[in-house]
């Protein structure tokens, strides 16, 4: 049957009765905070995902629809220029220029070019083109222009320009380039440039604003559409108005600023938006392109827009097009991420539906959504579409991190409940200790020195065993003796029939009496003092264990334990064996106090310094030593006397085994009964004949 302490009984039925289930309960608790924060956060970011799905949706319309009506007003502004100029045209004398008038200068190369007036408009004149004096009347009175060709640019999103060309090859443009002579080439023919062609009366017969298709500005503002306009007084074409957009300006006046208002989140949420064309190259072959992508996704698109990379040195009639390697590094097909691109060409296959399956990129997973761009003039074979694109991550941020809020609560949690059970069950532990030692104090200390009188007790009978068995030694001996005495009694059976001999006289006679004189002197003699010796030590070996044997039995009926002060024993005990052998040294601890039997320990430790003084030479040093432990003492005992052979050490504490002329050989053995039954030892060390040797004594609390 096992045998369990009171206090762990107490713990474990307290664990068992209430324990357990307030920590049942505790985990099924902790088990429904994690499931349903598992489910409110699996339904805020399916919620999430479907409102920023919606929302792109939402946000890829609406741009597409602010894009065409911001085309619409561009429109309706050229409009609005073309007829500012007609009547300007009409009655170009009726016009007073207030303030300073424009110079005209001619340049190296033998155009005109407008020298002064720098915060207006600039004007050129190609060398082939007209500049007569009714040319010249008309360059001077359009200054009186330039407050509306300033407040169109600057009202206008997105528009960076307003010009008019002339037929006969004379361009106003605002704002005011320098050295525009350097800008246009000399033979400028404004007919071969579609900003001019697309609005004539071949072109549109409607006289409505048309756009072209999207270009590099030669003057270094970008990816350009243009949107123009005729200037007709009667029939007769007076010139061609223009309104530079830049694309990527105007994906950000409109677009972006519409997502922006449209996600409503601080810009959390607002998507990046960017612009696809289709369109002709020179070679009359449809090509995919790019515009405007957001600097924040150029990691995905592989490349971003650079204005000076765009500058020409001149303007040229192909620049109604991109050239090829704008196209190709614009191109769709060059979209460095795969994902993306697919994306983008599969809406383009089938661009009824606005929204997309999520996108798997190199950077994480996004929203995309697309909507065509409707109602733009120009030629029938160039499309445009808007696309949204949020990161999937940045939506469900705020999911992810009420995620990660609430698993750290439950990490929290669950480390403050196991440190609090760590700290109950120390608490309950101790206290079933408390209790358990409630119980039990009053019967402790008496059990405990009856279980050690009994193992003392015990120890004791075991010895008298020991002793016992020396006892029936030594009377197999002292048999042996008597065996060698009856030989020397049974030879003197012939001493009659010598003595017989001897009498006679003679030879014979006085050679029996010589023989007789040696076997009885010789032999018989020794034999018999041999005998007699034996018996005596036998004799005394049996005295003397009867009356150790008596003498430990007599002390453990009437000695109880008690505190024995070992400092101030140990003191007097060196004090005493001084007298005997003054080099005895000590280093005695004080205060170091034991309970248990005193006369046996006051006997074991006599014993052990005296074999000390016995085996060592005289003036020999011998070194005594007390320190405190635990419950317990430390005794040692050093002497530089004839030591203890190896084969010999493991003996020494044998009943009934010595070394010395005269010994038992029980001092030992009984010191070493008596501290083991208290849970002590005694330990004896040598490092071999003539090394000395060390005698330590663990002395527990009985």
């Amino acid at each position: 049957m096992e045998k369990i302490s009171l206090a762990k009984l107490i713990f474990r039925q307290y664990a068992r009765s209430a324990l357990l289930i307030i920590l049942t309960i505790e985990v099924l608790l902790l088990l429904a905070y994690f499931a349903s924060n598992w489910f409110l956060i699996s339904s805020t970011k399916s919620i999430l995902e479907r409102q920023a799905r919606d929302m792109l949706a939402e946000v890829a319309e609406k741009t597409a629809k602010v894009f065409t009506d911001g085309a619409l007003l561009i429109e309706s502004r050229a409009e609005l220029f073309a007829r500012a100029h007609e009547v300007f045209f009409a009655a170009p004398d009726s016009v007073a220029i207030k303030g300073e008038k424009p110079t005209f200068a001619q340049a190296p190369n033998g155009t005109w070019y407008q020298s002064n007036i720098t915060d207006g408009s600039s004007l050129f004149v190609a060398k082939t083109g007209e500049w007569g004096e009714q040319e010249r009347l008309f360059a001077t009175n359009t200054v009186a222009l330039n407050p509306l060709y300033k407040r169109i640019v600057e009202t206008t999103p997105g528009v960076v320009a307003a010009y008019i060309n002339t037929p006969g090859d004379m361009n106003r443009l605002y704002p005011f380039i320098r050295n525009a002579w350097e800008q246009y080439p000399q033979d400028l023919h404004m007919q071969d440039y579609n900003f001019y062609f697309l609005a004539d009366e071949h072109h549109n017969p409607a006289r409505v604003p048309v756009w072209t298709e999207i270009y590099n500005d030669p003057a270094g503002n970008g990816i350009m559409m243009s949107c123009v306009a005729p200037v007709y007084v009667g029939n007769v074409l007076k010139g061609v108005v223009g309104l530079d957009l830049n694309t990527e300006t105007f994906a950000q006046a409109f677009g972006r600023a519409e997502s922006e208002v449209e996600s409503g989140r601080e810009n959390s949420w607002a998507p990046s938006v960017f612009l696809v064309s289709r369109q002709p190259d020179a070679d009359k072959k449809q090509q995919t392109i790019v515009f405007a992508p957001p600097k924040e996704l150029e990691h995905l698109f592989g490349w971003r827009e650079d204005l000076e990379e765009n500058t020409r040195e001149k303007v040229t009639p192909d620049q109604h097009g991109l050239d090829e390697s704008q196209i190709g590094k614009r191109a769709l097909s060059r979209v460095r991420d795969a994902g993306l691109r697919a994306s983008i060409e599969q809406f383009i296959k089938n661009p009824s539906v606005s929204l997309l399956p999520d996108v798997e990129t190199a950077d994480g997973n996004y929203f995309l959504a697309g909507k065509e761009i409707s109602g733009i003039i120009g030629r029938p074979d160039a499309k445009y579409w808007v696309f949204a694109l949020k990161k999937k991550s940045e939506v469900l941020r705020p999911a992810e991190k009420l995620e990660r809020q609430a698993r750290y609560g439950g990490v929290l949690i669950l480390g403050l409940m196991v440190l609090f059970y760590l700290w109950f069950f120390r608490f309950l532990r101790r206290r079933a200790q408390r209790m358990a030692s409630m119980i039990t104090a009053p019967m402790q200390s008496k059990l405990q020195a009856k279980e050690t009188e009994l193992a003392y007790t015990r120890g004791l009978y075991e010895s008298a065993s020991g002793y016992l068995h020396n006892v029936g030694n030594a009377i197999t001996r002292m048999e042996s003796s008597l065996m060698d005495l009856n030989k020397v009694i049974k030879s003197s059976e012939q001493y009659p029939e010598a003595f017989h001999r001897i009498k006679a006289g003679g030879a014979a006679g006085a050679e029996t009496l010589s023989k007789f004189e040696e076997v009885l002197v010789g032999r018989t003699v020794p034999a018999l003092k041999s005998v007699a010796d034996s018996i005596t030590r036998i004799k005394d070996a049996i005295r003397n264990a009867i009356a150790h044997q008596q003498a430990g039995f007599k002390a453990a009926v009437r000695q109880a334990s008690e505190e024995v002060n070992l400092s101030e024993l140990l003191d007097d005990m060196c004090q005493l064996f001084r007298k005997e052998h003054p080099a005895i040294s000590t280093d005695i601890s004080p205060g170091v106090r034991v309970r248990g039997h005193r006369d046996p320990l006051v006997q074991g430790l006599d014993n052990i310094i005296r074999n000390a003084i016995q085996a060592s030479p005289p003036g020999g040093r011998i070194r005594v030593t007390c320190q405190a432990a635990r419950e317990a003492a430390l005794v040692t005992v050093t002497d530089e006397g004839r030591g203890i052979a190896a084969g010999d050490l493991a003996k020494v504490m044998r009943a009934g085994f010595t070394t010395k002329q005269g010994g038992h050989g029980l001092g030992l053995h009984s010191f070493a009964v008596f501290l083991s039954a208290s849970g002590g030892l005694l330990k004896v060390e040598s490092a071999g004949p003539g090394k000395g040797a060390t005698v330590s004594a663990d002395i527990r609390n009985a």
